[in-house]
């Protein structure tokens, strides 16, 4: 079985196929993996006759990243600025699938200055929902052993991912928030490191945007209030979303369950606080029910969307096995939101569709394989990326030691 597979695999990645057509808006000629060599780093400019003090002759992957690491820790803040402006500049000439992508994602999106920062988070109001009931609300300060411990609880079990994102997709108002850091100098140096180029969170964000069809935007809505106790207490940047995903035994006060009736159900007779102990099995389950549908149509898209431009990446929500599944999904369509949108299920076909297309990729080796060539080849973007960087900071270090 291993013989074929391995056959099978050479096979797909020797084979030069035409992309196949999508519908517009498509890449212009559409980017397919097997077409798209990885060329050397662009070169550098001409070296400067300066001895070299700091050269980065590693031997090993770890020692280079290492000294790499070392070398930009030591650059004043006008320096990193300088260098990372060389260096997203050179990016934009590498001549890569994930480059091609990325650059066909932005050249039809917004200015992201005229995006917004993410907004606080907003707790359901007990005068409106809970009146019988109105038990006041407080911010827990986010340094407290308190924040730290109920934070922990939700986030705990999240696989961390390497990659650190400056950008979010709110599916409450569909559009895109800016996180803090974006231009924070050393996350974009720690994203180069893992071979991603300055603007690639923004591209996967838009992306992400692109594959949510807005029919659950109430429920969202809903879910992104502040997650709350029993006595008052409100989490920032915690969301009653988070709290469910956690899968953690949660206090849930009255104001909460009946506003997220309220305002994704628009039900305002069925449930009151204080909600009666005859009605709270049947109140729970409903949310329940509704946080579900908003899990599978968000985390799905989610991890989609973050397999779009990264080969190997960490997936959360239990869809790491399906990584490779994913990425030949991104390479039937084309690598196209748009197409892949009109093939992705609504949370009542979630699970059917992910075994059938489990089951259809476990009986077609080639086209499984096809996705994990495109895998292989985003990562060997990535290389080339880190390729550059080294390249582009040895050159930085020639060109400053006069200086110093």
């Amino acid at each position: 079985m291993y013989q074929n597979l391995l056959l099978a695999f050479v096979a797909a990645c020797s084979v030069v196929q035409d992309p196949a057509p999508a519908p517009a808006p498509a890449p212009s000629p559409t980017p397919a993996p097997e077409s798209q060599p990885v060329p050397a780093p662009a070169p550098a400019p001409a070296a400067s006759t300066a001895p070299r003090k700091r050269r980065i002759g590693a031997p090993g992957a770890f020692e280079r990243e290492l000294r790499a690491r070392e070398l930009f820790a030591s650059y004043s803040a006008t320096e990193k600025e300088q260098f990372l402006g060389w260096f997203e500049g050179e990016c934009k000439n590498l001549q890569t699938f994930q480059r091609s992508l990325i650059a066909w994602v932005l050249g039809s999106a917004a200015d992201p200055s005229t995006c917004s920062d993410v907004a606080p988070l907003a707790w359901f109001d007990p005068q409106t929902h809970a009146p019988a009931q109105p038990i006041p609300r407080r911010w827990v300060d986010e340094n407290s052993r308190q924040y730290e411990q109920v934070s922990a609880q939700m986030f705990g079990n999240v696989p961390a991912r390497r990659a650190d994102s400056a950008w979010v997709y709110d599916y409450a108002v569909r559009e895109l928030r800016r996180l803090p850091g974006e231009s924070d100098p050393d996350r974009l140096f720690a994203n180069a490191l893992l071979g991603l180029p300055p603007g690639w969170d923004y591209a996967e964000a838009l992306v992400e945007g692109m594959l949510d069809d807005g029919s659950l935007q109430a429920h969202h809505v809903g879910f992104a209030h502040a997650y709350t106790d029993r006595v008052g207490n409100a989490f920032p940047w915690i969301t009653l979303y988070d709290a469910q995903a956690s899968r953690t035994d949660l206090e849930m006060p009255d104001v909460d369950t009946v506003g997220l009736i309220h305002v994704i159900l628009d039900d305002w007779d069925t449930y009151k606080a204080v909600v009666p102990p005859n009605q709270m099995n049947e109140l729970y389950a409903r949310i329940g029910a509704l946080f579900m549908d908003a899990h599978r149509q968000r985390g799905l898209r989610h991890a989609l969307a973050q397999s779009f431009l990264c080969g190997t990446t960490e997936l959360r929500d239990g869809y790491q096995g399906h990584l490779d599944r994913f990425h030949a999904l991104w390479e039937e369509a084309s690598s196209t939101p748009a197409t892949l949108a009109a093939k992705l299920p609504d949370a009542s076909a979630w699970e059917s569709t992910l075994l059938r297309w489990t089951d259809e990729l476990a009986k077609d080796e080639l086209r499984f394989l096809r996705g994990v060539r495109r895998r292989y080849f985003l990562d060997a973007n990535a290389q080339a990326v880190r390729d550059l960087l080294f390249q582009l900071l040895e050159q930085f270090e020639l060109d400053r030691s006069p200086k110093k």
